[in-house]
């Protein structure tokens, strides 16, 4: 019987250890003789004795190291061992089974001196590596912690600091069954005063095993970072990754599926400086492949990527960034959801994107970024966007910013606040794991491409808009405007930002529906939604919307004129099919700059040739029923 053998584990630590000494080696030549290491690498498991039975693998060993040291610089890494293969086994009995691969655990505590040379840097780096399994054995787990800098009198003079986490999933074994990839986790903490800081995590699930019939899973990952600089001037980096380990794969079964990732990332500093940079990326394993038709199953993993940075006191700024991508699947690809949050005296930036897994049933994507800028100081910048890896639905994307410098005003909360938020696909199942628009007052824009319970929602008590898209189908929901404020006694305030300015794309492929030539028939409608805000509600601003390299609307709004367009009314823009470009792609771009407390709009189609029947005519099913019965109100085209 088929029993391989893998040392993957073991081999890849040796190389990596190899090059953590040599680069150790050449960065201590020219530094004092401060350092400390520690490694360990778990025993190798037995192999299983053949027979008519084979007999199983022994596990392989844990390796574990820990190192509290107060030297500047300080390296600890541990190895689980590998796991024996079973024994095989005669006729038609099956091999024995493979053993885990051991766990690998490090924990490194770097406290360095006060006292330390000025011009002296310090470093710690904590790698965990698991064990590989035996046939069919599951990878050992990898957990790397690193801290540094706990106390705040330490690192007063360290010009520059490194804390680099690495931890790496054991790879399953591969076998009848594949054997489960073994889980990562990375862990980095530095509290203190430096210079110029960085604190990176890295963690990478195990990938799963190889199968006849059912692939191994991929590992999770989890991936942590933070920085608090302790109150002391600095510029500090902060930057967490995760990797899902993939699936193993199925020559005549199920495929395995992947590992999900998890990624946060955080940075706080309190005084002045060049600031705060933060960044969070997560991705999702992928599926395993298959050889065999009849069983196209496996899906990738989810991922979660959350990135806070936050500063305090003039001049400094703080930029968020959060990636998160599901892994593809052979059934069903990864949902990714991703959130950015960025506070600051002046530049608060913020930076969200979130990419569906592809496979069979594309993954959903959330992105949500939110910038904040306090004192009236600076331009809050807030961007997300999100992709599927859909046949139709490509890109959703929205930025926003406050332009003005807003002035406080007594009894009046000032801070200015940028919330921007994209979603494509049935992002039910991850709405929860999203951040809601902030309750400080600032500015919203949101964009969707929706489902068709989102777009029933969305269009409810809007008759003319609804029955406009019940026989098409509802593309792009939108939304701008501001979270008003209050004064001391509780009053709305409205209005408290003059100078805001929202974009939203959207990026169709139509290229699978047919000839466009034959379609040009089907046109694209807009669909101004009640802004439900009081009669005596006033706003300036510009709107507009281009497709295909042409306006096709375009409109200024003064005072209160704008109460009788945003009121349950229709534009037909013209031929949908006529703005594709060569690529087959279709994308539409929104604009508004003025100020209003609110708006809402729809994107869609009146026709009955929608490019995703499993999709998109699930659209209008959701509101043919509700509206069936109503009469068609008049609609307005656009001169």
């Amino acid at each position: 019987m088929w029993s391989p053998s893998s040392r993957t584990g073991l081999n890849l630590f040796k190389r990596k250890f190899a090059a953590h000494a040599l680069a150790l080696t050449a960065l201590t030549c020219c530094l004092p003789a401060l350092a400390a290491d520690v490694a360990n690498t778990g025993a190798a498991g037995a192999n299983g004795a053949s027979g008519l039975h084979g007999k199983p693998g022994g596990s392989g060993g844990d390796g574990q190291a820990t190192l509290l040291s107060s030297d500047h610089l300080n390296t600890a890494s541990a190895a689980g061992g590998i796991g024996g293969n079973g024994g095989s086994s005669f006729l038609i009995f099956p091999s024995g089974a493979g053993g885990k691969g051991g766990k690998a655990t490090v924990d490194l505590q770097s406290a360095g001196q006060a006292d330390f040379e000025e011009d002296t840097d310090g470093s710690a780096i904590a790698t965990a590596i698991g064990g590989a399994g035996g046939n069919g054995g599951a990878g050992g787990a990898a957990q790397a912690r690193g801290s540094a800098g706990e106390h705040p009198d330490l690192f007063n003079n360290t010009p520059n600091f490194s804390l680099l986490v690495n931890a790496t999933g054991g790879k399953g074994g591969n076998g009848l069954n594949g054997g489960a990839g073994g889980a990562s986790t990375a862990t980095g903490n530095f509290i203190a005063p430096s210079d110029q800081a960085t604190v990176q995590t890295t963690s990478l699930g195990g990938a799963g095993g190889s199968a006849i019939l059912q692939g191994g899973k991929g590992g999770s990952a989890i991936a942590h970072s933070q920085y608090d600089s302790g109150g002391q001037p600095a510029f500090n980096h902060s930057n967490a990754i995760a990797i899902g380990g993939n699936g193993g794969g199925s020559s005549s079964g199920r495929n395995g599926n992947g590992g999900a990732a998890i990624a946060t990332a955080d940075g706080k500093r309190a005084s002045r400086g060049e600031g705060v940079q933060v960044e969070a990326t997560a991705k999702g394993g992928a599926s395993g492949g298959t050889v065999n038709p009849l069983s196209p199953r496996g899906n990738g993993g989810d991922a979660y990527a959350t990135a806070t940075a936050a500063a305090f006191n003039l001049p400094t700024d703080a930029s968020a960034t959060s990636t998160a991508q599901g892994g593809d699947g052979v059934a069903r690809g990864g949902n990714a959801v991703a959130s950015a949050v960025s506070s600051a005296p002046v530049g608060g930036t913020a930076h969200a994107q979130a990419t569906g897994g592809a496979g069979k049933n594309a993954g959903a994507a959330i992105a949500t970024s939110t910038a904040t800028n306090d004192d009236g100081f600076g331009t809050p910048m807030a961007s997300a966007t999100a992709i599927s890896q859909g046949s139709f639905v490509r890109k959703v994307d929205v930025q926003a910013a406050i332009t003005e410098p807003f002035t406080p005003e007594p009894d009046r909360f000032f801070a200015g606040t940028v919330y921007a938020q994209a979603r494509v696909g049935d992002t039910t199942g991850i709405l929860a794991a999203a951040p809601n628009a902030t309750q400080n007052p600032g500015l919203v824009a949101r964009a969707s491409a929706p489902t068709a319970a989102e777009a029933s929602v969305a269009l409810a008590g809007n008759t003319t808009v609804a029955q406009t898209f019940a026989a098409g189908s509802v593309w792009a929901l939108g939304d701008f405007g501001t979270v008003n404020s209050g004064d001391s006694a509780g009053t709305p305030v409205t209005n408290i930002f003059e100078n805001i300015h929202a974009t939203s794309s959207y990026t169709f492929d139509i290229s699978g529906i047919g000839n466009p030539q034959q379609l040009t028939s089907q046109h694209l409608w807009l669909g101004l939604l009640d802004s439900d805000l009081p009669a005596d509600s006033i706003g300036n601003f510009h709107f507009s919307i281009a497709g295909g390299g042409q306006a096709l609307f375009d409109h200024d709004f003064t005072g209160s004129d704008f109460l009788n367009f945003f009121d349950d009314r229709v534009f037909d823009l013209g031929s949908w099919a006529a703005l594709a470009g060569a690529d087959g792609l279709l994308q539409l771009d929104v604009a508004f700059a003025g100020d209003v407390s609110g708006i809402e709009f729809a994107l869609g189609t009146n026709g009955n040739a929608v490019p995703e029947p499993s999709m998109l005519m699930l659209f209008g099913a959701g509101l043919v029923g509700l509206l069936m019965a109503r009469k068609r109100s008049p609609t307005v085209r656009l001169q």
